[in-house]
């Protein structure tokens, strides 16, 4: 068991082709800056429930072999899930995909869903009414 319930990254978090054999919780924790998990792999459930990703987020290349939790968390910045493989059910529920001026958007495009389930119910793609912007009211 990896535990990271809660805990707060400020800089860079580095989990590049880490392997997780069983559980990896990281439920509630804050990422400040660059979070990495390009070609890590979870064997065992992957909690990332209510977790906050201020920076990028990059899961590219990444391989969930358990249920994968993303419910109510937070992407600030770019949320690479690139070529990344659930094999079991992933799941997305109120989760906010936040794109401030100048960044770009969640890359979902080749991920693969290997069970018939994603939900994605309450997800938001784009700016909260309460995200600061550089235009000036008209």
């Amino acid at each position: 068991v990896a535990g990271f319930e809660g805990a707060t990254f400020g800089g860079v978090a580095g989990f590049n082709g880490a392997t997780f054999g069983g559980v990896a919780g990281f439920e509630g924790a804050t990422f400040g800056g660059v979070a990495g998990f390009n070609g890590a792999t979870f064997g065992g459930v992957a909690g990332f429930e209510g977790a906050t990703f201020g920076g990028v987020a990059g899961f590219n290349g990444a391989t969930f072999g358990g249920v994968a939790g993303f419910e109510g968390a937070t992407f600030g910045g770019v949320a690479g899930f690139n070529g990344a493989r659930f094999n079991r059910i992933a799941r997305f529920d109120g989760v906010r995909f936040v794109k401030y001026p100048g960044s770009e958007a969640e890359d979902l495009a080749s991920a693969i869903f290997e069970r018939e389930s994603a939900p994605f119910r309450g997800a938001v793609f784009g700016p909260s009414p309460d995200t600061p912007t550089d235009e000036a009211p008209q």
